[in-house]
């Protein structure tokens, strides 16, 4: 619930909690608050010269790099949560309530965790889960499919440029869409021409990053910090592997043999 006002208030407890124990809704505004705290701290400096893809110039663009991981880290753990349920019954209830999540995302405007959750829901060992997907309705998977369209990247990413002035701020932008335009920019342009610096180049470059860093400007979230809620968040442990989540997917639902 949101605070009264001020700085945002601290409800502490000493539990762990399961992720179906937890509230949709409030998970996604303790998420949220993590991850504007990250955005807020991005300086236009850390999206220069593709920083965040170099290993020799990461070190310019520490908070860039720990907004992806955040972004990686929920989905991979989202993916987890999905494949270690055993019970088909119970998986159901884990992938309904990772969608209950994501609409929460969306109501709070935090795009870029929203798209977690849809990489998440797409990753190869999750999609490959039709008994799974089967269960969890129709509805469900009407939601799915709206955020897929609503982040196809064709036409320039219309539809979630369109969503995105269309929310009341504050909001968190999807950051890996500008990060992919930077580096579209970057590596489409040459930075001299002629012997002279490529001014359009440059104004590329600089449209991008402001149209990203806007929404740390004005108003903000004024939401209250569970504290047993982020710990979860900000505790979710090493990732496992592509690879060894796909092997989970073929335990929880094998291949059907195909017809000779």
């Amino acid at each position: 619930a949101p605070a009264a006002g001020g700085s945002p208030a601290s409800a502490s407890s000493s539990s762990s909690l399961a992720f179906l124990e937890i509230d949709p809704l409030e998970l996604a505004r303790q998420i949220t608050l993590i991850d504007y705290e990250l955005f807020g701290q991005i300086r236009a400096s850390e999206l220069l010269n593709q920083a965040w893809n170099k290993p020799k110039l990461k070190h310019r663009s520490p908070h860039v790099l720990e907004l992806i991981q955040r972004f990686n880290t929920l989905s991979k753990w989202l993916c987890g949560q999905i494949l270690h349920t055993e019970n088909l019954k119970d998986r159901i209830k884990v992938m309904q309530h990772a969608v209950a999540l994501g609409k929460s995302l969306q109501q709070l405007n935090n795009f870029n965790a929203l798209m977690a959750v849809l990489s998440a829901l797409q990753n190869s060992a999750v999609y490959r889960l039709n008994q799974t997907k089967e269960g969890c309705g129709s509805k469900v998977q009407k939601t799915v499919a709206e955020w897929t369209t609503l982040f196809d990247p064709r036409q320039n990413s219309a539809n979630y440029k369109v969503a995105l002035s269309a929310a009341k701020p504050p909001a968190v932008p999807y950051l890996g869409l500008y990060l992919s335009a930077l580096t579209f920019i970057e590596e489409g342009n040459p930075a001299r021409l002629h012997g002279l610096i490529n001014f359009k180049k440059c104004r590329l470059i600089s449209k991008v990053i402001v149209n990203l860093l806007q929404y740390q400007i004005g108003k903000r979230y004024n939401l209250v910090v569970v504290d047993v809620i982020r710990d979860v968040i900000m505790n979710l442990g090493p990732a496992e592997t592509d690879d060894e989540l796909y092997e989970l997917s073929l335990l929880r639902e094998p291949r059907v043999p195909q017809p000779q």
